[in-house]
């Protein structure tokens, strides 16, 4: 549908797929594991409690719940603003077509 949208460039009409595909849908749902499954944290220090040893370690955040949540939190920081940006852009030059179209 969008792509009718003559007034979207070829970078506006694929980004709003991306946001479709990666954001809306994910987010629609709720699906934590999947907005999660790519983030990493790094350089977390572990102790175990029955050798006292500490290391250093990496992990996916979609292995535990807590993570998944900690995780969104911190891809929602880096994420959102710029998305919400890139939305204003299209909806501000689709008004302005359609202020276009109605102002005739």
């Amino acid at each position: 549908m969008v792509e009718k949208q003559s007034e979207l460039d070829e970078n506006q009409i694929k980004f709003l797929h991306q946001f479709r595909k990666g954001v809306r849908n994910n987010y629609a749902h709720y699906n934590l594991n999947h907005i999660s499954e790519n983030y990493i944290f790094s350089n977390i220090r572990v102790r175990d409690e029955a050798t006292k040893k500490e290391s250093i370690v990496n992990f996916r955040a979609n292995t535990h719940p807590f993570y998944q949540v900690y995780a969104k939190n911190n891809i929602d920081k880096k994420t959102a603003l710029k998305n919400f940006k890139e939305i204003v852009d299209i909806v501000i030059k689709l008004l302005e077509a359609t202020d276009d179209i109605y102002s005739k």
